[in-house]
């Protein structure tokens, strides 16, 4: 088993947990193929199979074209099968156009199924990330480096694997058919040919294996520069205040050139094969003419027909070996995403299934309930994270419905943790928390119950005022309802004084308004819903005095309509709470 901090601490650094013994890798890719794909891909083997024997018929056909324009002696022998046909004008153009037609048809769907597995495995996996991000029932933390890293780096290379697999089954399956196809026309031929092949198979070998050496190191410097970003981003204003700037961009520049190397080198070494196989090919080429005039006394028409296919031949090994080489330089973010689906095996028909029922369905649910605030219990209640130390330890309190209750104490003292404990979020390794008389995993899993949630960086989407306050809350809900919400939060005034009023456009970082404007906005959506629960985590951390007097009158005016839990490490938001519980730092 994995230790929840081992978790946590994969899901920070971008790094996949180890996958269940038990999901086995091939039912992994068949998940992120999916059935279509497979099907597509089935369809794709059978027209590469069409594309060779096209090839046989061309080749056949050159044969009755040549002694049909008399460029061939009546006594040369064709094939048996078209022995005896006389090609006039009229017919070489209809079957010259007869063969181009199949042929293309061949062609389109042998393009098609690598097409659709690319975007079929993009697709799949984004769906599974987002699934994990918002509906993983352990509803754990996903660090947004990791998610950023899967859909930009691994899928996205994921995905190019499959083209490249995909082109590169079709291509083998061609290989393998006009292999047979020139051993039975030229045996000896083809046997020369395919010795000096060999040879190059054993050079293009120890290069393949030297590029998959340097593109498994790529990965590595992808995390490292996801969770370099990701760190600066988070503490932008420390990094400019203590002037370390340069420290941090000199790190996240190796990072950066690191990856561009690794990248490069097992481009240069996949990229080898790709440029030696039609050079080889040319040289085997001549070989088998000098040999086959001067050693095999090959008859003219069966050494034509056996350079044509073997061109053909040569140029299928050429394609394959640049999707061998993609193959192989995106085959360790292959790996980590297959490791990734195994991980969530058990969850796969519900993350690729259908999409689940409207949320809007469940808030209309809601509304007819007769939910009312909760009362709250917790009783000898620790939590750890792994085999770490206690973060919580005999954490006792009671809420009463309907009340404030406050949370209190420094940073790393376990405020979060308690609130997540409260949410249903974490599960406590000892003691019991019950909200209403269930555990918080089920009462807030209840749909009838409405909560509403402000953190201490406002959460704004782009769009109207109205739009904001409408996020979470029922489309139809009527203005009066959105003037009442902010007027409870003390921005009735302020909107009103707009000329757009609720249509004023704000945009995803609350542009032209303060900051105190925006936490009583998302205070004030957050009333929209008439929430049973109402949690305000560390909702003035970021507010002047002021702004934290103000925010503390509107709760006071809630108190009785709701059950609140206040998150803080400020004392003027506790000004009218009924109990404040203060944890001491571990």
């Amino acid at each position: 088993m994995v230790s929840t901090a081992q978790q946590e601490e994969d899901a920070v650094t971008g790094r996949p947990t180890p996958a269940p013994r038990s999901a086995s890798r091939a039912r992994a890719a068949y998940w992120i193929l999916g059935p279509r794909a497979t099907a597509w891909l089935c369809t794709g083997f059978f027209a590469s199979l069409s594309l060779a024997t096209i090839e046989l018929v061309i080749a056949v056909f050159l044969q009755l074209f040549l002694k049909s324009l008399g460029v061939l002696g009546p006594d040369v022998k064709v094939v048996a099968v078209v022995e005896g046909i006389e090609l006039t004008p009229g017919g070489f153009a209809v079957g010259l156009a007869v063969i181009a037609f199949f042929r293309a048809i061949a062609q389109y769907l042998n393009a098609q199924s690598t097409n659709i597995a690319m975007e079929t495995v993009t697709a799949r996996l984004r769906r599974l990330a987002i699934w994990e991000m918002l509906r993983h029932p352990e509803q754990r933390f996903v660090a947004a480096s990791h998610v950023n890293a899967l859909v930009a780096e691994y899928f996205l290379k994921t995905s190019l694997f499959a083209y490249s697999f995909a082109a590169l089954l079709a291509v083998f399956v061609q290989a393998v058919a006009l292999s047979v196809i020139l051993f039975a026309g030229a045996w000896r031929e083809t046997l020369v040919a395919m010795t000096g092949l060999f040879l190059l198979g054993l050079v293009i070998t120890r290069v393949n294996r030297r590029a998959v050496a340097v593109a498994e190191l790529v990965p590595d410097e992808l995390r490292k520069l996801a969770v370099g970003i990701e760190r600066v981003a988070r503490n932008f204003f420390l990094v400019r205040v203590l002037r370390t700037q340069d420290d941090e961009y000199r790190r996240l520049r190796h990072a950066v050139d690191a990856y561009e190397s690794h990248s490069l080198r097992s481009a240069i070494f996949g990229n080898l094969p790709v440029a030696l196989t039609p050079f080889v090919g040319v040289l085997l080429i001549i070989v088998i003419v000098v040999l086959g005039r001067t050693v095999l006394h090959t008859p003219g028409l069966v050494l034509l027909s056996f350079l044509y296919l073997f061109m053909r031949f040569v140029q299928l090994l050429a394609a394959g070996a640049t999707h061998l080489s993609t193959c192989n330089q995106y085959s360790p973010q292959t790996r980590e995403s297959l490791r990734y689906v195994q991980k969530l095996s058990p969850f796969l028909p519900e993350a690729l299934g259908p999409a689940p029922v409207a949320a809007r369905a469940r808030r209309r649910a809601s509304e007819r309930s007769d939910a009312r605030p909760p009362g709250v219990t917790a009783t000898g209640v620790a939590f750890r994270y792994g085999a770490g130390p206690p973060v919580l330890e005999g954490i006792r309190f009671e809420i009463a419905p309907a009340s404030q209750f406050a949370i209190v104490g420094p940073s790393g003292c376990g405020k979060s943790t308690l609130l997540a404990l409260l949410l249903g979020l974490l599960a406590p390794a000892s003691g019991e928390i019950e909200i209403d008389g269930r555990s918080p995993r089920a009462y807030f899993d209840d749909p009838s119950v409405r909560v509403g949630y402000v953190g201490a960086e406002p959460f704004l989407v782009a769009g109207t005022l109205r739009e904001n306050l409408l996020y979470g809350a029922e489309d139809d809900t009527a203005d009066d309802a959105l003037w009442a919400a902010l007027a409870d939060a003390r921005l009735e005034d302020i909107v009103r004084a707009l000329p757009e009023g609720l249509a004023h456009f704000i945009g995803e970082d609350g542009s032209g308004l303060s900051a105190g404007q925006k936490q009583r906005l998302c205070l004030a959506r957050a009333l929209v819903r008439r929430p049973h629960v109402l949690v305000l985590d560390e909702l003035t951390a970021n507010l002047d005095v002021d702004t934290e007097a103000e925010l503390a009158e509107t709760l006071r005016d809630l108190r009785g309509t709701c059950t609140t839990i206040v998150v803080s490490h400020r004392k003027g938001i506790l000004r009218y709470a009924d109990r404040v519980l203060s944890l001491a730092p571990p």
